[in-house]
C-alpha cells in the first residue's frame, strides 16, 4: 500500500489531482453509458473544458491560494513554463474537434461558440495580469481564437449533418417508393386477375407479357422521377449511383444500347443546341441521329439528358421522333441518345426558303403537330414539350409529315416542375415574366402552337419586326404582341379565331390540345382551310 498522507500535499496538487480524478470518472461514465441526451453531452463537454483549465499548474496554484509560492512548489520549472497556455489551448482544441463525433445537432452545438471562450475567460481573467502569459491582451486573443475554432467546427458539423440528412431522406424516399411500387404491382395484378376476361379464357404467354409490361409501367413511374431527376445532391458518389440506376432502368426496359452497336461520324453534324450536338451515325447498320452532350461530368450529363430520357422512353407517336435507346459509357462518363434519323428539312427552313406548300399540306402539318401535342398532354402526368417552334419540327421528304424533335427542355405538368428554358418569341407572357420560376403547364405548348399556326397559314413569322426586349416588357404587363395578319393571306375567320384563342395572354382562356385538334379536323371536313 502507498504510505502517503494527503494532508501533507499542497493545495495546488490536490486541486490538480481532484480534476484528474473527475476527468477519469467522466470518462468511465461515457464508456459505460453510451446513450446520452444532447444536453448531457454538452454538459460533459463543458465539464471537460473546466477540467483542462483546472489542471493547469499556474491556474491550480491561484485557485489554491499558493500563487506566491509557486516557485517552491515547482522548483524545476521556470515562470514562463508555468504560465504558458499552449497545452491548455491544444487540449481544448482537441475537445472542439471531437464535436464532429458528438451525437449533438448543430443547432444545439452552436452554443459552444460562446461558452468555450466564456469558460476560458472566467477561469483566466481573475488571475493577476502581471503573472499571466503576455498579460490580459494575450488572454483575450486566445479567447477569440477559441471562438473562431468553435465556429469553424460548427460549420464543419453542419455540413456533415446536412449530408447525413440528405442520405437519410434519400433512403426514406427509396423505401417509400419501393413500398408504393409493390402496392401498385399488387393492385395492378389484382385488377388484371379480376378483369372481365380473366375467367373466360386462359391467359396466354403473350397476355402475361402484356400484363407484366403494364404493371411495370404503372409501378415504376414514381421511381423514375427519382432516377431521372436533374438535381441529385451528394457529390460524385451519388452521381455515379444515378448513372448506374439509369442504365439499370434502360436494361430492364430494353432500351440500353451497347457502344459496339453504334458508329459515330463526328464530321456529320446535323445540329447543335444548348445541351448537346446531334450527329448522323449508324445503329446496327441503320441510319440514326446521335445526341451527344457538349458538357463533361456525370452530373452535367444527367442535367443535360435526364429529363429528355425520362420523357422519350415513354412516348410512341407517328408525329414524334422515334427513340431507339441510350448508350451509357461509364468509363468516359457519357450518355448518348440514339434516335430516328429523319430524312427531310426543318419547318423553319421550309418557310424561310419560300417553298410552295398547298393548303392541304399546311393543314396536314398543323394537324400532325397538334396530334403529337395532344398525345403528350394526354400522358399521366402530362408531358410538356417546352420549346415548340419551327426549328424543333422536321418535315419528312416527300410526305411532308411533321415530327417533333428535341425534348431537351421538356418536363411534366405537375406541382414543383419548373420551366427549364425556351425561346422568347415562342413563349407565353406568364413564362417570360416569371422566368425560371414559371411552372410547367400544357398551356405553354398551346400558346406556341398558336403562333406556329400563324406561321404555317401565312408563311410569315408571327413577331416579325418585334424586338425581344419589347416582348419581355409586354409580358411583365401580362400582355403579348398581337398577330398582324397579312392582307394577301386569305385565311378563314374560323382559323384566325382559333389562332387568337391559342395565343391569348391568359392561360385559362386557351383551349386544350384535344379541342384544337378537333377544330382542325372539323375545319378540314368543312373545307374552311382556304388556299393561301
Amino acid at each position: 500500500m502507498l504510505d502517503y498522507n494527503l494532508l501533507d500535499m499542497r493545495r495546488t496538487h490536490l486541486i490538480q489531482l481532484s480534476a484528474q480524478c473527475f476527468a477519469l470518472v467522466l470518462g468511465l461514465m461515457m464508456s459505460v453509458c453510451m446513450n446520452f441526451t444532447e444536453e448531457a453531452v454538452l454538459t460533459l463537454y463543458c465539464s471537460f473544458v473546466v477540467v483542462v483549465l483546472v489542471t493547469h499548474r499556474y491556474r491550480a496554484a491561484y485557485m489554491g491560494g499558493e500563487i506566491e509560492i509557486i516557485a517552491e512548489i515547482y522548483p524545476d520549472l521556470s515562470l514562463a513554463a508555468l504560465t504558458t497556455e499552449s497545452s491548455t489551448i491544444v487540449f481544448i482544441s482537441m475537445l472542439l474537434a471531437s464535436f464532429y463525433a458528438f451525437p449533438v445537432r448543430c443547432k444545439r452545438g452552436m452554443f459552444m461558440i460562446a461558452t468555450t471562450p466564456i469558460i476560458y475567460l472566467a477561469f483566466t481573467l481573475p488571475m493577476p495580469a502581471e503573472k499571466t502569459e503576455r498579460g490580459k491582451s494575450r488572454v483575450c486573443e486566445m479567447a477569440v481564437h477559441l471562438a473562431a475554432l468553435a465556429l469553424f467546427c460548427s460549420i464543419g458539423r453542419s455540413k456533415v449533418e446536412v449530408a447525413d440528412r440528405l442520405e437519410f431522406l434519400r433512403r426514406q424516399l427509396l423505401e417509400a417508393t419501393v413500398t408504393k411500387e409493390k402496392t401498385l404491382r399488387f393492385a395492378a395484378e389484382h385488377e388484371v386477375e379480376q378483369g372481365p376476361f380473366s375467367s373466360q379464357r386462359p391467359r396466354t404467354a403473350e397476355a402475361s407479357s402484356s400484363r407484366d409490361a403494364d404493371v411495370q409501367s404503372r409501378a415504376s413511374h414514381t421511381l423514375s422521377s427519382i432516377i431521372f431527376s436533374t438535381v441529385i445532391p451528394g457529390g460524385l458518389r451519388m452521381q455515379k449511383r444515378q448513372f448506374g440506376a439509369m442504365r439499370q432502368v434502360a436494361v430492364r426496359e430494353q432500351w440500353n444500347i451497347e457502344a459496339a452497336h453504334l458508329q459515330h461520324s463526328p464530321h456529320l453534324r446535323l445540329g447543335e443546341g444548348g445541351y448537346g450536338a446531334v450527329f448522323h451515325g449508324q445503329y446496327l447498320g441503320t441510319d440514326a441521329a446521335l445526341k451527344v452532350p457538349l458538357v463533361d461530368g456525370l452530373g452535367a450529363q444527367s442535367l443535360a439528358l435526364g429529363g429528355e430520357l425520362r420523357a422519350l422512353r415513354r412516348i410512341r407517336h407517328p408525329n414524334i421522333v422515334s427513340f431507339y435507346g441510350a448508350c451509357f459509357m461509364e468509363e468516359e462518363g457519357k450518355i448518348i441518345l440514339v434516335e430516328e434519323f429523319i430524312q427531310g428539312l426543318k419547318l423553319a427552313v421550309v418557310f424561310s426558303s419560300r417553298l410552295f406548300l398547298g393548303a392541304g399540306k399546311r393543314h396536314d402539318i398543323l394537324k400532325g403537330t397538334c396530334s403529337a401535342i395532344a398525345y403528350l398532354h394526354g400522358q399521366n402526368p402530362a408531358i410538356v414539350q417546352g420549346d415548340l417552334k419551327p426549328d424543333n419540327i422536321m418535315l419528312e421528304t416527300g410526305s411532308m409529315k411533321p415530327k417533333l424533335i428535341d425534348f431537351g427542355l421538356s418536363g411534366f405538368a405537375k406541382p414543383g416542375s419548373l420551366v427549364i428554358g425556351g425561346t422568347t418569341s415562342w413563349q407565353p407572357p406568364e413564362v417570360l415574366s416569371a422566368g425560371r420560376s414559371a411552372s410547367m403547364a400544357c398551356s405553354t405548348d398551346i400558346f406556341a402552337f398558336g403562333r406556329l399556326m400563324f406561321l404555317v397559314m401565312t408563311g410569315e413569322l408571327p413577331l416579325k419586326g418585334v424586338l425581344p426586349a419589347d416582348v419581355i416588357r409586354l409580358a411583365k404587363l401580362g400582355e403579348a404582341p398581337g398577330l398582324c395578319w397579312p392582307a394577301q393571306a386569305t385565311v378563314h375567320p374560323t382559323f384566325q379565331l382559333l389562332c387568337s384563342r391559342c395565343t391569348s395572354p391568359s392561360p385559362s382562356a386557351r383551349p386544350d390540345a384535344e379541342e384544337v385538334l378537333q377544330e382542325l379536323i372539323e375545319g378540314a371536313a368543312n373545307k374552311t382551310f382556304s388556299r393561301l
